[in-house]
């Protein structure tokens, strides 16, 4: 949420927005966004694609207030690339190979699932949604 402030318009949050959310969910919304951009974060949170990680990284080249922090921007983006990397594209090839159903999967069967990716047991698992 820190990159996306150089590179969009941080909404502020109505107090009846709060209802609606789970206890310590946290939600941010960005107006000024590029139209492309939910479909390519969607694709990077589902470990499919990194490009949103690439747009956003030449978007805040274009900013000076990202440039003069550009050591806090990098350990920000490539915490990004961290979690891309070792979650959710991990989770993703363990979906595909077990045959999950479903998005997102729920921590309870989280843990599960990628173990019985790891360890090669039943390449199609089928679960409840």
């Amino acid at each position: 949420m820190r990159l996306l402030r150089f590179v969009g318009h941080p909404t502020a949050r109505r107090p009846r927005d709060r209802l609606r959310l789970p206890r310590h969910s946290h939600v941010s919304t960005f107006r000024r966004l590029p139209r492309d951009w939910p479909a390519l974060w969607n694709a990077l949170l589902r470990g499919a694609s990194r490009v949103a990680l690439e747009q956003l990284s030449l978007r805040l080249l274009e900013y000076e207030g990202a440039c003069a922090r550009s050591a806090a921007i990098h350990a920000d983006l490539r915490a990004v690339e961290r979690f891309f990397d070792d979650e959710a594209s991990m989770l993703a090839k363990a979906i595909t190979a077990t045959g999950y159903v479903g998005y997102p999967v729920p921590q309870r069967d989280r843990d599960a699932l990628l173990l019985r990716y790891r360890d090669g047991q039943s390449p199609r698992i089928t679960y409840p949604v």
